[in-house]
């Protein structure tokens, strides 16, 4: 239980964190002048993670028997100074660590047991799925706005290794608490890239 509620404790202040991204990404819309169904879809998933946020401090609350709660975050408000950045963040950052998260949350949930740890799971991977959702809609406008050269930056990273990776998960699963091994979760990443995430960057670049 330790174990499980040291994990979603960190979970809780991601998704935390994530609020502050999203608002910060919303910024990032208007400077560019992004079309109004992103800024709306952006803010959508502030209140999303504002609720994965909460379930998870309770959900570690429940694991570790005491309550915990986030302090004060360092905020960076630099916004990105072109659409090829932007267009670097939402790939790496959402398009496919969102994919991803969708795809790890999937292999949580069919390992758990407990009722509220699968509530809580399937509530992430239908919200998590609208992000990447998300992202991939914003690659697309940035493509049709910021020509071949946001098309061949994205290319590039298309190539990248993804920087979302299993060092939160126990060498030995946990699966009662949705805790896959770190092995299981590394093929997941794996097979992920590579039937989905690369795919999807392919179909997106061909367009």
């Amino acid at each position: 239980r330790k174990i499980a509620g040291e994990f979603y404790l960190k979970n809780a202040l991601m998704e935390h964190a994530s609020v502050a991204a999203f608002h910060h990404f919303s910024l990032e819309l208007m400077k560019f002048g992004a079309p109004v169904e992103l800024l709306e879809l952006a803010h959508e998933a502030i209140n999303d993670e504002l609720r994965h946020a909460k379930q998870a401090f309770s959900l570690a609350a429940d694991l570790l028997g005491e309550t915990r709660e986030p302090s004060s975050m360092p905020m960076d408000l630099n916004l990105s100074e072109n659409l090829i950045e932007l267009a670097e963040t939402v790939a790496r950052e959402a398009a496919i660590n969102e994919t991803l998260a969708v795809i790890i949350a999937a292999e949580q949930r069919k390992a758990t047991t407990e009722p509220a740890i699968q509530l809580f799971l399937e509530g992430v991977i239908r919200d998590e799925s609208r992000h990447a959702e998300l992202a991939w809609k914003t690659l697309r406008w940035c493509i049709d706005v910021g020509g071949e050269d946001v098309r061949n930056r994205l290319h590039e990273i298309m190539m990248e290794e993804p920087s979302i990776g299993s060092t939160d998960f126990p060498e030995e699963a946990l699966l009662k608490y949705g805790l896959c091994s770190r092995k299981h979760i590394n093929k997941a990443i794996e097979q992920g890239m590579k039937r989905v995430v690369r795919p999807s960057f392919a179909s997106l670049l061909s367009a």
